[in-house]
Parts: C-alpha cells; sequence; structure tokens
C-alpha cells in the first residue's frame, strides 16, 4: 500500500485530481459525456444550453486533461483516449 501511495506522488496527477481541477462546467460536461455515456445532444437539454457549448467545453477539456496528464505521464499520455466510461489506451 505505502508503495502505491508512493508511486503516485511521483507520477503526479491522476485521472480524478486533473479532472477536479478542471472548471466546473468542463468537468460536467466530461463527466457527463465519458462516464455516463450521454450524447452531446442530451448533455446540451439536461444543462439547458446549445450543443455548440458542450462540443466546445469538451473539446477545451480533453485539452487541458492532455496537458496536465502529460504532466504526470509523459509523452505515454498522448496514447490515453477519453472513452465512455474512463480512460483507455488508443491502439
Amino acid at each position: 500500500m505505502e508503495q502505491l501511495a508512493a508511486h503516485r506522488a511521483r507520477r503526479g496527477l491522476g485521472l480524478v485530481e486533473a479532472l477536479a481541477k478542471l472548471p466546473p462546467k468542463q468537468a460536467a460536461a466530461i463527466v457527463l459525456r465519458h462516464y455516463h455515456g450521454y450524447t452531446n445532444r442530451a448533455i446540451a437539454q439536461s444543462l439547458g444550453i446549445p450543443e455548440r457549448t458542450v462540443a466546445s467545453r469538451l473539446a477545451v477539456a480533453k485539452d487541458r486533461l492532455r496537458v496536465m496528464l502529460k504532466q504526470s505521464y509523459g509523452e505515454q499520455s498522448d496514447a490515453l483516449v477519453i472513452r465512455s466510461g474512463g480512460i483507455a489506451t488508443a491502439d
């Protein structure tokens, strides 16, 4: 258990910590899309915003996550893909 904590401390931010650092509106869009599987249209309807705004928030949030996770995972972060249900490696 201590080894895992030490490893995480050296690695830096994990996904949960990176999500927590996003502005709330961007984090909500990511969580609704990639963890709950909502479509952009469903997110827009539930939040009362245009679909274009949802797409914009998702794009900006993914860029920010990529930058934050690159600091933790280095070049390997480029191979991480956000998919419904979490993060996976690119094939």
